[in-house]
């Protein structure tokens, strides 16, 4: 006789709405999706009737909190290439954890091996499963394949991909992405339980910090006081094309002599990052990792024009972190960050490979300036249209959705910094 497969309860009257999140793509310096993440765990302190645990990989087994999720570290190997991510591999340890919490919902960030274990894990409880678009795959792989076959062989790579993500998304109960083209992207290829859900930015922690300390942070940089200050915040990895980034300020630093590019983080072309420093008379500075959202704010206050020329991102959190704290920015065209720069004096989306083009945008921000009205204006359009809440709001409202209990309004209260974020 065949055993009918487990049927899903919603939770009891009283009982709390459990909410698991599987995140391969997190690391003690990891950009993005760590910010999404502690952001969530931030949230959640302020709603008692979710709880909430995240499992991550890391160097060895562990458990801990931040605020009043749980956070498992599943000891986990480094995978090839990288700098800092590692393989969210360990079936067993992965299932241990997530049944023994017996979620209703599970959240998975990327379509790899850790998609398809939360999909077996949610099929043997079962769990609503959630995928969340944290990177476009497709895009990233038609590059890669391009880079080194031909953009034939990208192509077909881009196809190949795109039809395995639709087949995982499928068995999904929703997919959730930040940005209109994704959105339109996954309807036109048939995926018809997509929600599209923006990211925000607490601005209530990047803000401009007040010409007091950009002087401080100059000073740590080596960047003289009436310098103007290129920025680019992220992980420093091919993908993120900061040799474009450099190249372009190369055409532009012979015709201003004041100006100076500063490059924040780590990643894979740490090594490169500092040869190009090392090599260019003072001009181009790297400052390691911003553990705190605090310094973060302090450097983006300290510059002028941020900039991004990475391609294949899906929404772009620093972009729009850097326009909170005042600043004007520059990123590529077709690279996913359109919707992220807003409307806003100085900003510009121009052609990822035109370097004119990319040289003029970033003289048009410097025109336009940094000065304390036009960093308050660019501050109140971030704060009037990307409240970071928000985005937890609506998640928490879907997982209800699925797990079929009603909303009940508005979930958010003042939220405060905790733990190792304050």
């Amino acid at each position: 006789m065949l055993t009918p497969p487990p049927v899903f309860r919603p939770p009891a009257p009283g009982e709390r709405l459990r909410v698991v999140d599987l995140v391969q793509f997190h690391s003690p310096i990891s950009g993005g999706v760590k910010r999404f993440i502690e952001d969530k765990c931030r949230f959640f302190e302020t709603v008692p009737e979710v709880e909430h645990c995240v499992v991550v990989p890391g160097e060895a087994h562990g458990e801990d909190r931040w605020g009043a999720s749980r956070i498992h570290t599943v000891a986990s190997p480094r995978l090839i290439f990288s700098a800092s991510y590692r393989v969210l591999r360990d079936r067993a340890s992965i299932r241990r954890i997530v049944i023994g919490f017996r979620p209703h919902v599970i959240e998975v960030g990327d379509p790899y091996l850790t998609a398809w274990i939360g999909r077996r894990v949610a099929e043997e409880l079962p769990a609503k499963l959630v995928g969340f678009y944290h990177s476009d795959y497709p895009r990233a792989w038609h590059r890669t394949a391009g880079r080194f076959c031909g953009d034939w062989a990208g192509r077909n790579f881009e196809r190949v991909v795109t039809a395995y993500m639709k087949r995982l998304y499928e068995r999904m109960d929703a997919v959730v992405v930040a940005t209109p083209p994704l959105e339109t992207m996954w309807r036109e290829r048939g995926l018809r339980q997509v929600r599209r859900i923006p990211l925000g930015v607490d601005t209530g922690r990047f803000y401009p910090r007040g010409p007091a300390e950009a002087a401080r942070t100059r000073a740590e940089w080596g960047v003289p006081g009436e310098a103007r200050v290129l920025l680019f915040v992220g992980r420093l990895a091919r993908e993120k094309r900061i040799d474009w980034l450099v190249r372009v300020f190369e055409g532009l630093k012979a015709g201003d002599p004041r100006l100076h590019l500063v490059l924040v983080g780590d990643g894979e072309w740490r090594g490169r990052v500092q040869a190009w420093a090392a090599a260019s008379g003072g001009r181009i500075h790297w400052r390691p990792y911003l553990h705190s959202g605090d310094a973060l704010a302090g450097a983006y206050t300290a510059a002028d024009v941020f900039t991004h020329a990475g391609m294949g991102e899906t929404f772009g959190l620093s972009l729009l972190e850097a326009q909170a704290c005042g600043l004007p920015a520059v990123a590529s065209a077709g690279s996913g960050l359109e919707g992220t720069v807003l409307p806003l004096a100085g900003n510009a989306v121009v052609g990822w490979d035109d370097e004119t083009a990319w040289a003029e945008a970033i003289r048009a921000a410097l025109a336009a300036g940094a000065g304390p009205a036009a960093r308050t204006a660019r501050h109140a359009a971030v704060k009037g249209g990307f409240a970071w809440w928000s985005t937890y709001e609506k998640l928490t409202n879907l997982y209800r959705e699925l797990a079929g209990v009603p909303p009940p309004g508005r979930v958010t209260g003042q939220v405060r910094p905790i733990g190792r974020w304050a």
